[in-house]
């Protein structure tokens, strides 16, 4: 029994070994083979979604193909739902997470995040000639939003927080509560940045004032293992922001 207990030990303990071999070379892995493997829920236009063919297409998938080749490999893509994104990676079906992903705080102690490579918070947009400068300065003023958005929510908290509270105006649609504050009707409108980035190019005479008003960041995501591996993905995508491809990337499927 004693020789049957140490040799269940030493087989858990080879388990556990090759385990964490195979997390901490997961780079050296990828670099032999030529190819990383991305999980991504291609159900988010445009930032990943499937076109007519049956491809997948879109902002990350632009983004991850990128990655690869400044890596030097292939990219091969695991499509699943979006909340089997991280189960992927745990199942070792997949290296990285490239999927409009929020990086989940609760996850940290077993997942390792990038650098935001796209903001996706909410914006305030104003007229050119305004002189609203920020959240402050919409106490007392007219304010659309879509309703049952996160911009909507967000609004709602400005009403128990600011003095005189905003006046909120739902709105159903992007383009109409945009062409009402062009219009005049309203002070300001508050959506999230894609859907800024997406309406803007057709509304003239409207800013957007300068970053979003609160933290929604996509990240690439791997597991706590492979740090070193989304070490160098950090490393290119500030390349990729520094020569304008990320820029790029949002001109191409945002605006």
């Amino acid at each position: 029994m004693k020789h049957i207990h140490n040799l269940g030990f030493f087989c858990v303990l080879l388990v556990l070994l090759c385990a964490c071999d195979v997390g901490s070379d997961t780079l050296t892995h990828i670099q032999e083979t030529g190819v990383i493997r991305v999980a991504m829920d291609p159900s988010l236009e445009p930032f990943e979604f499937v076109d007519i063919d049956g491809n997948p297409t879109g902002f990350d998938v632009d983004l991850a193909r990128q990655i690869g080749a400044r890596m030097g490999v292939d990219v091969q893509f695991v499509t699943t739902s979006y909340d089997g994104l991280y189960d992927a990676l745990v199942a070792g079906r997949a290296d990285i997470i490239v999927s409009a992903l929020y990086p989940d705080p609760s996850r940290t102690h077993a997942f390792a995040f990038s650098p935001p490579y796209f903001q996706a918070g909410e914006m305030l947009i104003v007229r050119e000639d305004s002189t609203i400068g920020g959240v402050l300065d919409l106490a007392g003023r007219e304010v659309m939003v879509i309703y049952g958005t996160h911009a909507h929510m967000l609004a709602l908290h400005w009403e128990q927080t600011l003095t005189p509270p905003p006046i909120l105006l739902p709105g159903d649609a992007a383009d109409t509560i945009l062409s009402v504050l062009a219009a005049g009707y309203a002070d300001a409108v508050l959506v999230d940045n894609i859907t800024a980035q997406m309406y803007m190019k057709d509304v003239v005479g409207l800013r957007v004032l300068g970053s979003p008003v609160n933290d929604n960041p996509y990240v690439v995501a791997a597991r706590l293992e492979d740090k070193i591996l989304i070490d160098a993905i950090a490393d290119i995508l500030a390349e990729m922001r520094d020569d304008g491809t990320i820029d790029g990337l949002v001109d191409r499927w945002l605006r």
